[in-house]
């Protein structure tokens, strides 16, 4: 698994690789660096940021998880080392030794329709869940999962999104819940197959 302290190494490429200091992070950030998950309210996605510097956002649906990497400017998609597992993710640049991203997923993931693409400017790793309807409260790790208010909001999201599929000709967009959202994967007898 990778330090957190070292997901920020897009941000220093140009740097000499055999520097004395293995933490690119400023002294003021290095000394207790924090992880943390946010919501940008303009996309809907998840923020996962380590020591003030956002590493990646998130979104997911009843099948897929989907990461979005913002690399550093004139970086291709033949430049990078991905490698997606059942269990653990690895994003790195080839010829470097150590990887950017390198850490287990929340769940299981079905890796023959997992990929990742370039769009735009942006590298999107999409992410088949092994379980459908499963509500991942994080993509990396099981530790820096959204806190309890967000986590209510994706299961609801995920159980409107459920509704809509097996309801096609009623409109649950606008849908609310009162109290605590049910795990969409098992609520009412759960989703039509165990995948």
């Amino acid at each position: 698994m990778s330090k957190l302290s070292e997901y920020s190494k897009f941000d220093h490429l140009e740097e000499d690789s055999d520097s004395e200091s293995n933490n690119p992070l400023p002294p003021e950030q290095a000394a207790s660096p924090q992880a943390e998950q946010t919501k940008d309210s303009k996309t809907g996605r998840y923020v996962f940021s380590y020591g003030g510097q956002k590493v990646y956002e998130w979104e997911q649906t009843l099948e897929t998880v989907t990461l979005y990497i913002e690399p550093p400017p004139n970086i291709s998609a033949k430049d990078f080392n991905i490698s997606i597992s059942s269990k653990k993710l690895k994003v790195g640049l080839k010829g470097r030794d150590q990887f950017f991203l390198d850490d287990d997923f929340f769940s299981v993931v079905d890796t023959t329709e997992s990929t990742w693409f370039f769009e735009g400017a942006i590298l999107q790793i999409l992410i088949a869940k092994q379980h459908r309807g499963e509500a991942w409260l994080c993509v990396l790790g099981k530790k820096d999962k959204i806190n309890p208010m967000f986590e209510q909001e994706l299961k609801q999201q995920l159980l409107r999104e459920r509704f809509q599929e097996e309801n096609p000709g009623m409109d649950f967009r606008d849908a609310s819940f009162n109290g605590s959202a049910p795990d969409p994967r098992t609520y009412m007898g759960g989703i039509g197959y165990d995948g």
